[in-house]
């Protein structure tokens, strides 16, 4: 992580079993200390992928994230 990395989306299920929600946690972290735009979202009580991912308030912060980014 450098601060020449491009902006960060990190969307996560809190539960999830294949990849702890605590890598996307230090990651962010990092992020953050390099001054790299970023943002995380737990997704609540969610696994490591379905569903619960594609709801229309994800989708807005993914909308919102990219019109941000894009500017």
């Amino acid at each position: 992580v450098d601060e020449n990395d491009p902006p960060f989306l990190i969307i996560h299920g809190e539960k999830d079993d294949l990849v702890s929600p605590r890598q996307s946690q230090l990651l962010s972290s990092w992020l953050t200390v390099k001054a790299v735009s970023n943002e995380l979202i737990i997704v609540k009580d969610a696994p490591h992928f379905g569903p619960m991912f594609d709801v229309e308030e994800i989708r807005t912060k993914v909308m919102a994230f990219l019109q941000k980014s894009l500017d």
